[in-house]
């Protein structure tokens, strides 16, 4: 059955209740919180080791020595040339009224690793447990080296000092949670730093235009191809016309027969051979004009062929220029930097 713990008509609070809400924050281990004098150990004499103010917490119960004062632990006395180790810490039990409290206690232990069992849980029913806080070496007589069996939770303000990164799906400014000054950082990937890249530069970005000197070398190939042509000579219809040089002076020569009579006598007469010949006067010199082609038609000489097969040449031209994304797979969260 569920209760409201602290709630009206209740109990205060129980050791267990108390020690549940520890359990959930620190753990079930031992823990020494930073605060006091962190239950620090310090060397008194031969046979005393002193632990400082603090707390220390193990499954949620909390042990704690108040500001100010310590607690004084007798380690048994050493015997020459014998070393021996000793765990000291506190035991927390509950008396006969089941009431839980906490005492010294002082264990040999078998070696320089060897350390004190729990003893079980105590919200599952155990009775007691040893928190065992420091292993004491005794080299003969004396005090030897002090080693500490916990972890010291670190204070919010060293887990974030001025500079840390807090990174969170939650919008909430992380100085809610551990004070201090706290500065958003948007549209930006963490880098680890390099000699390239000191820690606090910035630079990138989210899209990139290819320049000539991007591209990698490399050729476009024409395909075979052949150029043709296909032209016309044309002559209009047209005459030539022209003068002849002159002509020399020349003469006709004329044979002159002996007339006769009338009838056949005259013919008798013409084929006789004292006809006498004449030679005509000498005509004068004369050009003569003449016309070529008069009338033709028009004529049209044609030629159809080609270049011939080739393959070289210049390919189109392609492409716009336009930015794209280098953007790699992301999940958008909250990035705050610590200022102060």
């Amino acid at each position: 059955m569920a209760i409201l713990i602290n709630g009206d008509g209740y109990e205060p609070v129980t050791a267990q209740q108390d020690a549940d809400l520890f359990a959930g924050i620190f753990g079930n281990g031992l823990r020494v919180l930073n605060v006091g004098g962190k239950l620090t150990a310090t060397i008194i004499s031969a046979t005393c080791v002193r632990i400082a103010d603090g707390e220390a917490i193990m499954q949620g119960r909390r042990i704690h020595v108040e500001a100010g004062t310590y607690d004084d632990f007798t380690i048994p006395a050493g015997e020459q040339g014998a070393t021996k180790y000793y765990a000291i810490g506190y035991e927390i039990y509950r008396d006969v009224d089941t009431d839980e409290k906490c005492r010294q206690f002082i264990q040999e232990v078998a070696d320089a690793s060897a350390t004190v069992p729990v003893g079980g849980v105590m919200r599952d029913g155990a009775t007691s447990i040893k928190v065992a806080l420091y292993r004491v070496e005794k080299v003969g007589v004396n005090i030897g080296t002090v080693t500490a069996l916990f972890d010291t939770p670190r204070a919010i303000a060293e887990v974030y000092p001025v500079g840390a990164i807090y990174i969170s799906a939650n919008p909430t400014n992380p100085s809610l949670y551990f004070g201090g000054t706290w500065t958003e950082v948007q549209g930006k990937f963490l880098l680890g730093r390099s000699s390239g890249h000191e820690a606090g530069s910035t630079g990138g970005a989210e899209t990139k235009t290819l320049a000539t000197e991007n591209l990698p070398a490399h050729s476009h190939a024409g395909a075979s191809h052949t150029h043709t042509m296909k032209h016309a000579h044309g002559m209009p219809k047209h005459n030539h016309t022209g003068t002849t040089h002159k002509a020399g002076a020349h003469a006709h020569s004329l044979h002159h027969w002996l007339a006769a009579g009338t009838g056949t006598g005259r013919y008798a007469a013409q084929g006789g051979a004292n006809a006498p010949t004449y030679i005509t006067d000498t005509a004068g010199s004369h050009t003569h004009t003449f016309m070529t082609n008069a009338g033709g038609a028009d004529k049209t000489y044609e030629y159809n062929g080609s270049t011939g097969a080739s393959g070289s040449g210049n390919t189109g031209s392609t492409g716009s220029g336009t930015a794209f994304s280098i953007m790699p797979p992301f999940l958008s969260v909250y990035i705050w930097k610590r200022t102060a």
